[in-house]
């Protein structure tokens, strides 16, 4: 590699690389394009202007570590995460290379910051999971929400829909995450220490403009990094109301399918299942994106369940927005914009201020839920 940190793109072939590529590309930075296929690689490259390609497979780790060196920065969009996202992060560890990715999933989140964040502060290189849609727009909105309530905030209620139809809006990838998390438990922030029950067990109503929607409790990163950020916070609950009218349904199979998975035939079964989904093969063109928006809502309440402040986040797709995120993310990391090293959340990683325009700057903005008006978030 050059004296210039290089910006690699680890799953460039897949949906979700190929528009982080492109976005890169956009702000003018010529990424190194890395995936399985020399064939895809090579036709990608030539549609984006003759950038370098590398190949590399998580089944043979030595690849991927050769992807990148010190100072380096290395995007993975391989997912599922829980499945082939390791090797990725062992690579940029032990080169001692930035690394930055689009996980949704509790569990890969949780080891990242638990089980790397030792070694990545010991090899001088900063890891930022989860960078994308999931969860960054709720780690600032959960932020600016707690800031505003002040001291007297002890719950955050952080929730994540998409406005417009999303019968033909969802990623294979996103589909096959979706599916395995229902048996998965989900992460919650109960009186200042982080626990697990089962994924939607909670089912709480939001407001989204005029309505009201319903949503379901999830895992999100917000439940590890916004207790560490915001102290006086001793409760965090995270909710995905994609399908409001079904949260009751997902509640449902989320119940049925933590009872199969509690039986070992059970869980083999549905651990088949989540591998046969498993693969990016394409989503949403981009007319399809352009359907549909990003929104999310933060509510902070204090001790007796009173709202103290809402902060409304409305913004491009939700892999629109992922692509965008991450690109502006690594373009700060490779200039040297981070404010520290190892495992760090989205607001430790730039302090919440920076944070706040970079997301402006990707078309992120604050929405006055009462009138709809967009306005710029509040400094």
């Amino acid at each position: 590699m050059s004296d210039k940190p290089a910006i690699v793109v680890f799953g460039a072939t897949g949906y979700t690389g190929g528009l982080v590529a492109e976005a890169l590309v956009r702000r003018g930075i010529r990424p190194v394009l890395a995936a399985r296929s020399a064939e895809k690689l090579d036709r990608m490259s030539q549609r984006l202007g003759g950038l370098e390609v590398r190949t590399a497979d998580v089944n043979r780790p030595e690849t991927v570590r050769a992807l990148v060196g010190r100072g380096d920065v290395l995007i993975s969009t391989v997912g599922p995460f829980d499945r082939w996202g390791g090797p990725a992060l062992d690579a940029a560890v032990s080169n001692g290379a930035h690394y930055i990715d689009s996980c949704g999933e509790g569990p890969f989140i949780k080891a990242v910051l638990e089980d790397y964040d030792d070694a990545a502060r010991a090899a001088g290189c900063a890891l930022l999971p989860a960078f994308g849609y999931d969860y960054v727009p709720g780690n600032l909105a959960g932020a600016l929400a707690a800031r505003e309530a002040g001291a007297a905030a002890t719950s955050l209620d952080i929730a994540y829909f998409a406005t417009g139809s999303l019968t033909r809006g969802l990623s294979s990838g996103t589909q096959a995450t979706m599916a395995a998390g229902l048996h998965v438990p989900t992460f919650v922030l109960r009186e200042g220490t982080v626990g697990t029950e089962r994924t939607a067990r909670s089912v709480r109503r939001f407001r989204v403009g005029d309505r009201q929607r319903s949503a379901f409790s999830v895992s999100g990163s917000e439940i590890f990094l916004l207790h560490d950020h915001l102290p006086t916070i001793r409760d965090i609950t995270v909710y995905n109301g994609w399908f409001p009218s079904m949260s009751r349904v997902f509640q449902a199979a989320a119940a049925g399918g933590a009872a199969v998975a509690a039986l070992p035939v059970g869980k083999r079964l549905l651990d088949a299942r989540a591998a046969r989904q498993a693969g990016s093969a394409g989503g949403p063109d981009a007319a399809g994106r352009e359907a549909t928006r990003s929104y999310v809502v933060a509510v902070a309440r204090d001790a007796r369940g009173n709202v103290l402040a809402e902060t409304h986040l409305e913004g491009p797709s939700i892999y629109d927005l992922t692509a965008e995120l991450m690109a502006w993310g690594a373009q700060g990391v490779a200039a040297r914009q981070i404010r520290g090293t190892g495992a760090l959340g989205p607001v430790q990683a730039f302090g919440l201020d920076a944070l706040r325009d970079g997301c402006e700057s990707v078309g992120l903005h604050r929405i006055d839920a009462g009138n709809s008006t967009q306005q710029s978030v509040q400094k």
